[in-house]
């Protein structure tokens, strides 16, 4: 595993990515291809990191570090960075993500605050496997290790989780969950901590849920910020109130997430074309991944494709061209990905690829097939599809009769 640590300019960030993705060989390249990342502001912290043995440096704010063989459900320390601040710094951000196998992590970034000012910070909430749905809440301690007092922002990003919308919050909608915007009107004095609940329950359609949380200081600027001129829907719930806590032993960061993993099925199933044509013709065919439900799939920590389907054409044709998603692994075979979620059952639960082909040569009644990847380590298919005789599907080339 390889962990980049990057901090710049977007466009030194843009670069270094791109390097990184360039340089590993076409068959282990993570897709999507490396994102855009927020840009250090020229204010911030520009440190001189002193880096450990095992971090190559690639310029003066990244490097690439090398970890030991993970096996399974393991950690490994990545890096252990010295920063010295410039003069005049005041805050900043150190910024990370790991490739292993023609895999991404996640981005992850964590906030460094100097002197005089504000800092706020939240405890790692547990991370949930095996729960049943409408199993109880999970809490957290907000904390300021800073030295004045403030309000506080707090935001959260869930997926399909249930959640109550507090009188204090604001709530948001997307296809992939809502986002909760709330001002806490209690002060956070230097050195305080205060339980912060998470209140939520798994839906019947939860499997894979994550849930983002974060907190900043107030201002009328930063809540603008927040809200980036998204209309929203003010919260009629019990308020989201702060109760006295002790010290954590945990680190607190402003950005936190955590994963919900409820016992729960989906029924993914393959349907594809039966086409006719005569010599010479193109022809339109499709092959269609559904989600038949009742779960929700989505890898919202990997990032990775929510089915791949591999698809094998009828003879005697020839693809012109390949849809998007879709890539191919030889003359006769394409293999395709899905976006990284497919909702449940009733909403926009089935993703099609539409292929174009030639017909070369006439041969009657042509086949090709369409096999959905039942091992995929993320996400695992087999672990919560009940049916997988249905993950098959045939494209038919019938000749014309005109």
């Amino acid at each position: 595993m390889v962990l980049a640590l990057l901090c710049g300019t977007d466009e030194e960030e843009r670069r270094a990515l791109e390097a990184a993705w360039r340089a590993a060989p076409a068959a282990e390249r993570p897709r999507p291809r490396p994102r855009r990342y927020r840009p250090c502001r020229p204010h911030r912290i520009r440190p001189a990191p002193a880096w450990p043995a095992n971090c190559r440096p690639q310029n003066e704010t990244t490097a690439l570090c090398t970890t030991p063989e993970l096996p399974g459900d393991a950690n490994a320390p990545a890096a252990r960075i010295i920063l010295t601040a410039k003069p005049g710094a005041t805050h900043g951000n150190v910024r990370y993500t790991a490739q292993a196998s023609g895999m991404n992590a996640y981005p992850g970034e964590t906030y460094v605050a100097l002197n005089d000012g504000p800092a706020l910070g939240l405890t790692q909430a547990e991370h949930r496997t095996g729960i049943a749905p409408d199993q109880p809440d999970s809490s957290v301690v907000l904390g300021n290790q800073g030295n004045r007092t403030l309000l506080a922002i707090f935001t959260s990003r869930v997926t399909r989780l249930g959640m109550p919308v507090p009188s204090n919050c604001e709530s948001t909608n997307a296809i992939t969950g809502r986002t909760f915007l709330c001002v806490l009107d209690e002060q956070t004095t230097p050195g305080s901590h205060r339980t912060l609940p998470l209140k939520f329950r798994t839906k019947d359609t939860a499997l894979f849920d994550r849930l983002d949380y974060s907190a900043q200081p107030y201002s009328e600027q930063a809540l603008a910020e927040a809200r980036a001129g998204r209309a929203s829907t003010p919260g009629t719930g019990p308020e989201l109130n702060l109760t006295p806590a002790a010290a954590p032993s945990d680190e607190l960061q402003p950005y936190r997430s955590f994963t919900v993993k409820t016992v729960n099925r989906a029924d993914y199933r393959l349907t594809a074309s039966t086409v006719s044509g005569a010599a010479g013709d193109t022809v339109p065919v499709t092959v269609t991944v559904h989600n038949a439900g009742p779960a929700w799939v989505a890898s919202l920590s990997a990032g990775e494709p929510a089915a791949t389907v591999d698809i094998d054409i009828p003879a005697g044709t020839s693809v012109a061209p390949a849809p998007d998603g879709c890539w191919s692994q030889s003359e006769t075979r394409y293999r395709c990905s899905t976006p990284i979620y497919l909702t449940e059952s009733g909403k926009p639960a089935a993703h099609t690829f539409p292929f174009t082909l030639h017909i070369d040569e006439v041969i009657p009644n042509a086949t090709g097939r369409a096999v959905l990847y039942n091992d995929a380590y993320e996400p695992p298919v087999r672990t919560f599809d009940p049916d997988l005789t249905n993950n098959t599907a045939t494209l038919t080339v019938i000749p014309s009769t005109s």
